[in-house]
């Protein structure tokens, strides 16, 4: 008779969902991202904070492929995506949304949302636009994906609105539905409470709580510490591009080297 054990999944042995190795990115004689190597879990909720200039956004510019790394290697579900340009890691399941939000204006919130699901069919969202019949049930699929994207996100209601007349706020959540419609397995937020009334936010941290538990493994970059305290699981904290302390929320807030990073802040 076989060994019971045989049977059960090797869980130890689950490849990461991103891998940083030796990522380094300068401007100029300014190492932005200075030698960072990271793992992060799939399913799980990183953050990464640090002082402005810490080099946050310029590394989820280097695992979204908006920058080109000068040294260093990038993997995504075990997939060496170094030299992939934005769009290919795209369809390949990494989703970003940057702090610029700039909507389709002439489009309702629905298809703002459904250009996100287009990533992944066959024809392009210009193409489909012209679509012949045999395309009709795609576009079906598309607008559907949409649709529960705006419902995770809690837009559902101003589907039929133009995006033009959408606040701030509202933006950032089509950014976010308009990632999500992607379907991504990987998710990179670059600070996406920003400009969030209190509502939003706290409707933000159960739409996101709800997506970890569906398993979308997530990284996000943010400056508001109750929004990453109420989220985060793990903590990267950097500064002057490196990593200068990684753990709970808890644990990194405590950080000598963390305290003397912020000394003089009140984002701490």
């Amino acid at each position: 008779m076989a060994a019971a054990s045989s049977s059960l999944p090797a869980e130890t042995t689950r490849q990461p969902a991103c891998e940083l190795s030796g990522v380094t990115k300068a401007f100029g004689a300014v190492k932005a991202v200075d030698d960072v190597s990271l793992d992060v879990a799939a399913s799980s909720l990183t953050c990464l904070i640090g002082p402005n200039g810490a080099g946050k956004s310029t590394l989820l510019g280097c695992i979204s492929g908006l920058h080109l790394l000068d040294s260093g290697v990038v993997r995504i579900e075990g997939r060496d995506v170094t030299r992939w340009p934005p769009h290919r890691r795209a369809r390949h399941g990494l989703a970003t949304v940057f702090q610029t939000t700039r909507p389709l204006a002439e489009l309702d919130v629905l298809d703002n949302a459904a250009v996100g699901a287009h990533v992944r069919s066959r024809t392009g969202f210009v193409e489909s636009m012209l679509r012949p019949p045999w395309q009709w049930r795609e576009q079906q699929r598309v607008r559907e994906e949409a649709r529960e994207a705006l419902a995770v996100i809690g837009l559902e209601d101003r589907a039929a609105h133009p995006a033009a007349v959408l606040p701030l706020g509202q933006l950032r959540l089509l950014a976010i539905a308009r990632a999500l419609a992607q379907r991504p397995s990987v998710l990179l937020l670059d600070e996406p409470a920003a400009g969030l009334r209190a509502g939003e936010k706290a409707h933000l941290v159960e739409a996101l709580r709800t997506l970890s538990r569906r398993g979308l493994t997530m990284v996000l970059v943010e400056h508001d510490m109750q929004f990453v305290g109420a989220l985060a699981e793990r903590v990267v904290v950097l500064d002057r591009g490196r990593v200068i302390a990684d753990g709970t929320p808890a644990e990194v807030r405590n950080d000598p080297q963390v305290v003397t990073a912020y000394l003089g802040s009140t984002t701490l």
